[in-house]
């Protein structure tokens, strides 16, 4: 397979889907090119370095977009879609398609996507192959909603010799004409890569044209390899676009059976490179293709060249007609209704965002690489966006810097929400502990001119919290919340050791967003006078809270969620710092001696400071992960927003965790009971860890890496272990983690 495609793919170039019911006549014009990509790689890290081979299906309005992401190491299959051709918003819970870690039988690439719809049950054929370069194979599975898939077979062809394509078959393409399925896929015998033809009743049991290949290199526009293809059926005519290489470009046939095919020297080639400089000058490949019902062809293809300083694989797009105003609706009503929500954007609160190069290299700005979901909070978001999910709903990650103090992160998300909508069209917005703070930030600057339907709160400091006060007044991360203090204690140790700084250093210079987090209220209790000090008195105090939202909130339908009968910190009592802490600026309002407690929070955030006036407020017995974690919790947030209920999944709330850390570095992780754990932008976590001997495999990118090996015990402990690796060759080591006795050296 390495021949069809120069070894940077390490990949084979496709096909594209469609169920799409096309006009009994068809005829195309001349296609122009979309100015840049419409789909890039990231922010997660599956598909962080290469996007290709689309798949497109039309419904609904709605152009529906399966694609092959790449991470370094194997291909997935993930989702996206867009309402104007060119804006695609990425599914949360992606990838869709991806290698099961636990199942060793399984291939470990699944790329090339193939999706129609045949009745209510969409239908994905891929390539599937256990090294990316040798024993391709043509798989099969089946899915009720497009993102949850029943892997049936990965080896639906089942070519053996000497039938043409035994070899290896690659790059499917099926259409279903009448009650025959039909499939175009590339294969070769060891020589060029060619196109042949496998029919089937239903879709998993195939039987190959006995005169493969059928599609071979006759004309002088066409080059040595035949790639992926997309074909479209009128009724009377087959329409095939098809990819050629050395060098590449986008070809055309017609044919009255699928099988015998004319190549018309006026149309080809169809699509070439761009000019140099631009984003497709090296490659142009896998098209996928789909007619609206206007008329307008759209050939969405695998690009490559540089765009925003890097050369990476990313997915382009060519049409033959206009898209007026962005809107691939061929008829526009003269007052069209604004399209129904179906995108829920989901804002994680402090610490939920991860950027290996802003965190391990304590970097502000002119750090690498794009802020994804934290490992560690994965267990806590993921029973919400996979219920949301469930519910035929798309959720939207926003992950951010959230060391930044919150009017410097409102232009982000404002940014993230238009670039995922269109015209007229509104989101959903549910918003976690400090996430509620940017998002309400946002309703307050964008005000008339926000995109919002609902917006909920979930356990969100919308008037502070008291243990904000340790961390702004001296550098000290309490134990009342978990991801705080992971995130603080790594961003700390971090920081502290690259620039010779203090922890109260630190977060002044790399954690601003914490004076945001300063209570509104009074907090600060006098140890001598027994009595609690006004905040406007403070020498410290919050410089952003609070948000000022009222009734009618300009048009959104506003709600809060917070934790009750959880014990949580409600007062600090201080006493006078000692000249020496005043000296160094440290605990200017007092110096902690003790806390009290209440019971009327969710254990991190009070109930009061967690409300908004004139909102729709509701109060759960569940502590501050449990508001967006636990199944009450998810199905108070679906009723808020009126999505029909769905069964949640259950995840454990964090309370430890085994953390291991490189960067830039490749590296997997295996735990006790086998199952491994890839890096996720230079991180590896395991929430509340078994007891056993953990497997470290990594490949440094550079030499002198550090790894990182943090033990969060429950006890609120944290063990933390830094090692030099002075090699540019493998590391294998065991990591040995036991919680009741646990030591700091655990890597050997």
């Amino acid at each position: 397979m390495k021949k069809f495609l120069p070894k940077l793919f390490l990949v084979f170039l496709i096909f594209l889907p469609l169920s799409f019911a096309s006009p009994k006549t068809f005829a195309f014009g001349v296609f122009t090119k979309h100015s840049t990509p419409v789909l890039l790689t990231g922010p997660q890290s599956w598909d962080s370095v290469r996007v290709a081979h689309p798949s497109i299906f039309f419904e609904d309005n709605t152009i529906k977009l399966w694609f092959a992401g790449h991470n370094d190491q194997y291909w997935s299959s993930g989702y996206a879609d867009s309402l104007n051709a060119t804006d695609f918003s990425k599914y949360a819970n992606n990838p869709v398609l991806f290698w099961d870690t636990n199942n060793q039988s399984e291939p470990k690439n699944f790329n090339t996507p193939s999706v129609f719809k045949d009745g209510s049950t969409y239908k994905l054929w891929y390539t599937s192959t256990p090294d990316d370069t040798t024993n391709f194979r043509v798989g099969y599975a089946e899915s009720s909603n497009g993102f949850v898939w029943n892997k049936i077979t990965y080896n639906a062809l089942s070519l053996s010799s000497p039938t043409w394509g035994a070899g290896s078959q690659a790059h499917p393409f099926v259409l279903k004409v009448g009650s025959e399925y039909k499939m175009w896929f590339s294969s070769t015998d060891g020589g060029n890569w060619q196109i042949g033809l496998a029919t089937s009743p239903d879709g998993i049991t195939w039987t190959p044209y006995a005169g493969n290949p059928i599609i071979t290199k006759t004309q002088i526009w066409e080059h040595n390899d035949f790639g992926g293809s997309s074909v479209i059926f009128d009724g009377t005519t087959y329409h095939m676009w098809y990819s050629t290489n050395s060098p590449f470009s986008i070809n055309y046939a017609t044919s009255p059976d699928g099988i015998s095919w004319i190549k018309p020297a006026d149309k080809n080639p169809v699509v070439l490179p761009g000019a140099p400089g631009t984003f497709d000058n090296q490659v142009v490949a896998d098209p996928s293709v789909i007619t609206l019902p206007n008329g307008t062809t759209l050939i969405y293809y695998t690009a490559l060249g540089p765009y925003n300083s890097q050369t990476k694989l990313r997915i382009g797009l060519a049409a033959d007609g206009p898209l007026p105003n962005g809107n691939p609706t061929p008829t526009p009503t003269p007052s069209p209704m604004p399209p129904a929500t179906t995108k829920i954007v989901v804002v994680p609160g402090f610490g939920g965002s991860w950027n290996a190069d802003a965190f391990l290299n304590c970097k502000s700005s002119g750090y690498e690489g794009n802020w994804i979901l934290n490992p560690l909070a994965e267990s806590i978001y993921s029973p919400l966006t996979d219920s949301l999910s469930r519910a035929g709903k798309l959720p939207l990650l926003y992950a951010y810097d959230w060391r930044k103090q919150i009017p410097d992160t409102i232009s982000g998300l404002t940014q993230f929400i238009d670039a995922n909508t269109v015209p007229n069209e509104k989101v959903d917005l549910v918003a976690h502990s400090m996430g509620g703070l940017l998002s309400t930030g946002y309703l307050q600057t964008s005000q008339q001119n926000n995109r919002l339907d609902h917006l909920v709160t979930v356990g969100s400091p919308l008037n502070g919290m008291p243990h904000a006060y340790p961390a702004w007044a001296a550098g000290k991360a309490w134990n009342d919340n978990f991801l705080f203090r992971s995130a603080m204690t790594i961003l700390l140790k971090r920081c502290n050791k690259l620039h010779n700084l203090t922890d109260f250093e630190s977060v002044h210079q790399y954690v601003p967003s914490i004076q945001n987090l300063l209570p509104t209220f009074n907090y600060l209790r006098d140890k001598k006078t027994k009595q609690l000090k006004s905040t406007s008195s403070l020498h410290i105090q919050n410089n952003w809270l609070p948000i000022g939202l009222s009734n009618p909130f300009f048009g959104v339908v506003v709600g809060t969620i917070s934790g009750n009968n959880q014990k949580t910190l409600t007062s600090i009592i201080v006493k006078n710092p000692t000249n020496k802490q005043v000296n160094k600026g440290l605990w200017l309002d007092g110096n902690p001696t003790d806390k009290e407690y209440t019971k009327t929070g969710d254990g991190t955030v009070l109930g009061i400071s967690s409300v908004i006036s004139g909102a729709t407020n509701t109060m759960l017995p569940l502590s501050h992960t449990g508001v967006i974690q636990n199944p009450l919790g998810v199905q108070t947030i679906l009723d808020f927003l009126g999505i029909p209920s769905v069964q949640a999944l259950t995840a454990q709330e964090p309370t430890s965790a085994l953390v291991v850390m490189s960067y830039p570095s490749i590296f997997e992780v295996t735990d006790p009971d086998g199952k491994t754990k890839h890096d996720t932008s230079g991180i590896v976590a395991f929430a509340n860890p078994k007891k056993g001997k953990y497997k470290l495999i990594l490949q440094p990118k550079k030499f002198g890496n550090d790894i990182i090996v943090a033990q969060f015990l429950s006890d609120g402990r944290t063990l933390w272990k830094e090692y030099k690796h002075n090699s540019i060759f493998p590391k294998f080591a065991t990591i040995t983690f036991d919680e009741k006795n646990p030591i700091e050296d655990v890597m050997k």
